[in-house]
This record gives C-alpha cells, sequence and structure tokens, in this order.
C-alpha cells in the first residue's frame, strides 16, 4: 500500500476518534435510577400538580428558563419521563414546548416542537431572574432519595441544589 495514503487513512482515523471523544455526550455520574412508585416521588408529582397555578404565575414574570416533565409513551411501548423548554406563555390550558430530552425507547420519527395540556404536566421548574429554581420537585426528590440510600451528590448537583427556591 501506498506510505502516502496508508497516513492519510491513520489522520483520519485519528480526526474521527478525536471529534467522537469530544462530541460525544459525557456526564459527571450516572443516572440515578428510581421508581417511579417511590413515595418521594409520589409526593414531588403530587407537589407539582398541587402548584401549577404557582407556575402560571410565575411563568407571567420576566425568567430566563422553564421547564415542565411529561410522561411519554414512546412506539416501543415504553414508559419515559422527559423534559420540554416552554416556548410561550399558556394558551387556555395549553404550553408550546419543545423536548428538550429526548425519549431514548422511541424509534420511530419524533416531533420536538409541539403542545401539551396542562393536565399532562407531571413537574415544572422555572430560573427566575435571579437564578434562583422554583418546582423541580422531581429532581429535589431524587437528591433526597440518593442521601436516602447511602449515596452522595456529586458537587455540579451539590452546587444547583444550592439555587432551589424554599418550597414553603
Amino acid at each position: 500500500m501506498n506510505t502516502h495514503l496508508l497516513l492519510m487513512i491513520c489522520i483520519a482515523a485519528l480526526v474521527i476518534w478525536v471529534g467522537i471523544r469530544l462530541f460525544r455526550p459525557r456526564t459527571d455520574y450516572q443516572p440515578l435510577l428510581t421508581e417511579p412508585d417511590d413515595p418521594l416521588m409520589q409526593d414531588a408529582f403530587a407537589q407539582a400538580r398541587a402548584t401549577l397555578e404557582q407556575f402560571r404565575t410565575l411563568l407571567g414574570a420576566p425568567h430566563k428558563h422553564a421547564l415542565v416533565k411529561l410522561r411519554f409513551s414512546s412506539d416501543s411501548e415504553q414508559v419515559e419521563h422527559i423534559w420540554a423548554d416552554v416556548l410561550a406563555q399558556p394558551v387556555a390550558d395549553e404550553l408550546e414546548i419543545s423536548i428538550a430530552t429526548a425519549p431514548v425507547s422511541h424509534k420511530g420519527r419524533f416531533e420536538r416542537r409541539c403542545t401539551c395540556r396542562l393536565d399532562e404536566i407531571e413537574d415544572w421548574q422555572l430560573t427566575d431572574m435571579q437564578d434562583k429554581i422554583h418546582g423541580g420537585f422531581s429532581q429535589r426528590a431524587m437528591f433526597a432519595i440518593a442521601r436516602r440510600d447511602g449515596l452522595t451528590l456529586p458537587r455540579s448537583l451539590q452546587a444547583l441544589e444550592k439555587h432551589y427556591a424554599s418550597q414553603g
């Protein structure tokens, strides 16, 4: 084989390898596996539903970012709980959203931009202009579950947790 061609193939392989390493999503920690029927998660979802009017009010004020968590049934009959960015104020009882965490088990075509009904929201989270996070009840529950189960939260999550506004 031509030495020049072999060198070009090696360089191309190296560029591809570096590109994959740089652009592949990585996390600082493994996802925390929780059971949907865990009492702390059930309480979190109940608290989120009970405070939907507070969420609507917060959406009407200046804020940096807002998310909703939805139950999604994929085309492979798996249930996932996914987050979506809120794109606009509610109109009647619907929100325009863009799916932020694509479902893992879904194989077919998937529209990221869509609408959801307020009664479909499992959880909500809004970051105000002072970087305080309101809502996020399922995330808070996951922190509590991790501690209950003897896990130490990674530093990045400990730092994030300090931004949550009081729940009361």
